[in-house]
């Protein structure tokens, strides 16, 4: 036989482990598709896909300082660019992406224990079902792993006798990659240097000062892709954020006394990514009595979150424990959707869990690895880095997507537990195989009771279905979805918010009336619930009783900028402009920063007739927001009203600038070329109107100009 015959057996082998974890990933998608989140991300990956359309455009980096970490929703965006911005593509090439990190998961295993645990962890990699299930996510679970398992590729890799120093440099540089994807896994860097520095003095020639290189060309690898990012924050975004500045919030949400350890709820904020920005920046500033920094609003809830623990020690140790229970225990918690909920309504192929590996047996499988299966010093480093992750994420809040980059590494030491359990069935010793056998069976017991009583929460998976076939334009289904979602859980805030909502936009305020007053009623403090009922009191001429009820609230909550904004909305739809720009100020003294309070006081200036203090809240609001749309629109109405219709030509012209889609914006430019002087530009300005408005009434309004 040739000697080339066994290689090619391996390509071929290799190759269809490859096609295999595609096989099972594209299967996946393609029932998944069914969904309505298909084409409608929500909540996280809202954020990115949003982050990534604006990349792809060349519209900018993201807004900085960053406060995500930023590597994601750029490959998002590249993906976006190259192959369009259709989610679908996107999630191809992830399934692409995660297939070749299960290769990777083959050589580290192969390296580390043996050729038959390398097959081992491949096929658990491939079939691994929560794996499976996030590569279909826009989420930075597929990026992040593949960052990982090549660093402990290039790790496993590296031997210090042939001096390939290039291999840590590597291994830095992609867990740098890693770090500006989730910037968690930098708690594992001091002991994958440690481990660098204990590996090299295994060689013979190896001297003292030698055995620092490895650990320091794997800094500067990891410096090699975080300082670009630091440096970004630092001198563009005017901010000493290292990579991102959410962490100290993050902290905060699992160090609280009303924190359950796996919920991303922040108190005081719903859960949405801008709501959980704006409150925890409120809260803090409030706090501290001055407006802060990106960073000083992390290192606060970072303050925040340790102070639990000095306050209420024995509260925070049990809180940590059942963090670490829920770690280690077989359920896969949700973060923005039901896991098994959406899997057993659209992926029909998976709804038997014991069919397809999951976390009851790779997790004892993994100790078996860990303690029986011979890997040695690589096997160590790997024990060490999912247990250093792992602590990091019990840190924080545990979810089953924080939880992954442990899992991952687990599935190569569950290679080699599987490996172990057949070679000592096979050869012994008999005592050996049996403490093997009882420690399987034990952790397959113990891992099974943290999940105990854990169930998926039926209501909040419909009311997310809910949510994205509104999006899709699809109200029936919407409806329908929001009714499931009341049945199971009748006092559900964010359901009956979403319902009255779509009742609302769609005309049906009288049947979203009753429904509101029942959700505020048993949620007299949910300001949105409060607000949609104050707008649905407005859409049916009832501006005084919204009034009234906003009143109401503040009477409960005084502290509340949001509820004092609506009011002064109300007071506006109540004609009451001298009271709404009291409650517009109001919410300026609350929150200084805040550019819908400033637009909505110049607007009530505007309608008292004090124009001229309205052009310097305008102003003063397009000094500190340049793109707000509005606040040019109505700047440039405010000058023509005064007679300076050289500025407010410039004020519409930069207001259709930012929004060329905008019939009101050209009409407007129209209008003040046209008492300029400027006919012929006046004319233009009323076509492009028209046709972007046809029947509208702005279309209306400019071809009646227009044959003048």
């Amino acid at each position: 036989m040739s000697p080339s015959v066994p290689h090619r057996r391996l390509a071929l082998l290799v190759g269809l482990l490859f096609l295999g974890a595609l096989f099972v990933r594209l299967g996946y998608q393609y029932q998944m598709s069914s969904s309505p989140l298909w084409q409608a991300p929500i909540l996280d990956e809202a954020v990115n896909h949003h982050w990534a359309l604006e990349v792809a455009r060349g519209e900018g980096w993201g807004e900085l300082p960053f406060f995500r970490a930023p590597l994601y929703p750029w490959f998002l965006g590249l993906v976006y660019r190259v192959l369009g911005e259709s989610p679908a593509g996107a999630r191809l090439v992830q399934a692409l992406l995660s297939s070749v990190t299960c290769l990777l998961v083959w050589w580290i295993a192969r390296r580390t224990f043996s050729p038959l645990a390398g097959w081992c962890a491949g096929v658990l990699a491939a079939t691994y079902w929560p794996w499976v299930y996030f590569d279909a996510e826009l989420q930075d679970v597929p990026l992040g792993l593949f960052c990982n398992l090549a660093a402990l590729a290039a790790l496993v890799t590296w031997t210090p006798r042939r001096r390939q120093l290039w291999l840590p440099a590597a291994a830095g540089l992609l867990l740098g990659l890693s770090a500006i994807t989730r910037p968690t896994v930098l708690v594992v860097l001091p002991a994958v240097a440690g481990w660098l520095w204990w590996q090299a003095g295994r060689a013979d020639e190896a001297r003292w000062r030698r055995r620092w290189w490895a650990p320091v060309l794997l800094a500067a690898g990891v410096a090699a892709a975080v300082l670009p990012v630091t440096a970004l924050n630092r001198w563009v975004g005017g901010d000493a954020v290292l990579v991102a500045s959410q962490g100290g919030m993050n902290f905060y949400i699992g160090n609280h006394p009303g924190s359950d350890g796996h919920s991303a709820r922040f108190p005081g904020a719903r859960a949405d990514w801008e709501s959980l920005r704006r409150e925890s920046r409120r809260q803090a500033e409030r706090a501290r009595g001055t407006k802060l920094r990106a960073s000083q609003v992390s290192d606060y809830w970072y303050g925040q979150g340790m102070e639990f623990w000095r306050r209420q020690p024995a509260s925070a140790l049990r809180l940590t424990a059942r963090k670490a229970a829920y770690l280690g225990g077989a359920a896969e918690l949700p973060n923005n959707k039901q896991i098994r909920f959406l899997i057993e309504r659209y992926a029909p192929a998976w709804r038997r869990p014991w069919l397809w590996p999951g976390f009851s047996l790779v997790a004892p499988l993994g100790l078996v690895g860990l303690w029986w299966g011979g890997g040695g010093r690589r096997s160590v480093l790997l024990g060490t880095f999912a247990l250093s992750y792992g602590a990091a994420v019990v840190a924080f809040f545990v979810t089953a997507r924080f939880r992954m980059p442990v899992m991952a590494v687990w599935i190569v030491l569950a290679g080699g537990g599987a490996a172990a359990l057949l070679r000592l069935a096979r050869r012994g010793p008999r005592r050996r195989l049996l403490a093997a056998t009882v420690t399987l069976l034990l952790a397959a017991v113990l891992v099974q009771l943290p999940a105990r009583g854990q169930r998926e929460n039926a209501a909040h998976g419909h009311y997310t279905l809910a949510r994205a076939h509104g999006q899709r334009g699809q109200p029936a289904r919407a409806e329908q979805e929001y009714r499931r979602a009341l049945a199971l859980q009748p006092a559900f805030s964010e359901a009956l918010l979403g319902w009255s909502a779509l009742l609302l936009e769609g005309g049906r305020a009288d049947e979203a009336l009753p429904l509101l007053r029942k959700a505020v009623a048993t949620h007299p403090d949910d300001l949105p619930l409060r607000a949609n009922l104050a707008l649905t009191l407005q859409a049916v001429d009832r501006a005084q009783e919204s009034v009234k009820l906003l009143q109401q609230g503040l009477s409960r909550r005084p502290d509340q900028p949001d509820l004092w904004l609506w009011l002064g909305n109300a007071q506006m739809k109540a004609a009451s402009p001298g009271d709404a720009i009291a409650s517009f100020r109001r919410v300026l003294e609350l929150e200084p920063a805040r550019a819908d309070g400033r637009y909505n006081l110049a607007n009530a200036l505007m309608s008292a007739g004090d124009a001229q203090q309205a052009v310097r809240t305008y102003r003063s609001l397009l000094v500190d927001h340049p793109d707000h749309h509005g606040g040019w629109n109505m700047l440039g109405i405010a000058l023509s009203g005064r007679g300076d219709l050289e500025v407010a030509v410039h004020a519409f012209e930069t207001a259709v600038q930012l929004q060329p889609q905008s019939p009101r914006a050209h009409l407007n430019l129209g209008q003040a070329l046209r008492r300029q002087g400027s006919t012929e530009a006046a004319t233009r300005q009323f076509q492009r109107t028209r046709e972007l408005d046809p029947g509208g009434d702005a279309g209306r309004q400019a071809s009646q100009l227009l044959d003048e």
